[in-house]
This record gives C-alpha cells, sequence and structure tokens, in this order.
C-alpha cells in the first residue's frame, strides 16, 4: 500500500523542484540574452554559403569603398554654376 501513495505524491525530483525557488531573470535580463541570440544568428547567416576567400574579397572591396568615400569628402566640393557663368535677364 506504501507503493500507492508514492504515486500520487510525485517523485524526489519534482518535490525538491518546487520545494526550491528559482530565481528566473528578469525581462530586461531576458530581452537581452534575446538580442544577442538573435544578432548572433544574424551573424551566421551573413556568413553561410560564403566561402574564406570570398569573404575576404567582399571586405577588401568595402574598405576601397570607404578609403575612396574619405578621398572625396576631403576634396573641396565645387557648386555645380555652369563655370561661374550667371544667366541675367532684364
Amino acid at each position: 500500500m506504501g507503493l500507492l501513495l508514492d504515486c500520487f505524491r510525485g517523485s524526489n525530483s519534482q518535490q525538491t523542484f518546487q520545494s526550491n525557488n528559482f530565481d528566473t531573470p528578469d525581462m530586461e535580463t531576458r530581452r537581452q540574452a534575446a538580442a544577442e541570440a538573435a544578432n548572433r544568428r544574424l551573424q551566421q547567416s551573413e556568413r553561410r554559403g560564403v566561402d574564406e576567400d570570398e569573404l575576404r574579397r567582399m571586405k577588401q572591396r568595402q574598405n576601397e569603398r570607404e578609403r575612396i568615400e574619405k578621398q572625396l569628402s576631403k576634396l573641396p566640393r565645387q557648386a555645380d554654376d555652369n563655370g561661374g557663368l550667371r544667366w541675367q535677364t532684364d
């Protein structure tokens, strides 16, 4: 008869789990962990199917574009005013 009562009471692991109060992380911690996991998945999906040589070439092209943009931003800007001539109407 003691075996029958043990079935209704639950196992020892369930009793210890219910007796211990585990603190669940707060919502901000959960959000931060979810955001980090999403970023990791995005980075992995971006690299999926791209071999190392192609990745290196993509980075080189990106660096070259950035270098050209920096050089263009350093050049003085010329206004498009048709060579300095102005139209006047009387």
